[in-house]
């Protein structure tokens, strides 16, 4: 089903989850970027009721989590302790996004990826110790 915001979608009664959805954007120089998200056990129902009107919880602002791979970290052979970091970035709602691509137009000033042009560059992460000192600093891959 597709819809343009402020637009209401009539409902049988009950309680819905967000499935997946598909957004379209455009940058301030006209080109084009699309957001993919996915609904996850964790994301907010909500309930359409006879007459009424809901708000579905979902999108902007985004926000980046991290998390520790498996939760340990590892100590090689010699003495270095790695751990695998994971990030997402979920929506209000809980979501989850899958992709952010750019679609459309070559005047963007985002940066985008060197090695998938039609990806914004990838985030940069940086693991300090808790008086300052950098420990790890790079950037996450996409897949």
């Amino acid at each position: 089903m597709m819809y343009r915001p402020a637009q209401t979608i009539p409902l049988p009664c009950g309680s819905y989850r967000l499935l997946q959805y598909d957004l379209f954007r455009d940058d301030a120089e006209g080109d084009r970027w699309t957001l993919s998200a996915v609904g996850t056990k964790d994301s907010a129902p909500f309930i359409a009721t006879k007459g009424g009107e809901t708000a579905l919880v979902c999108g902007e602002p985004f926000s980046p989590v991290v998390t520790v791979h498996g939760g340990t970290l590892k100590r090689s052979f010699f003495g270095r302790t790695s751990a695998q970091l994971d990030m997402v970035t979920k929506g209000t709602g809980n979501e989850e996004v899958t992709d952010v691509s750019h679609a459309s137009g070559h005047n963007t000033r985002l940066p985008l990826s060197e090695l998938d042009p039609g990806s914004p560059r990838e985030p940069r992460h940086k693991v300090t110790k808790s008086d300052g000192e950098i420990v790890s600093e790079g950037a996450f891959r996409y897949g």
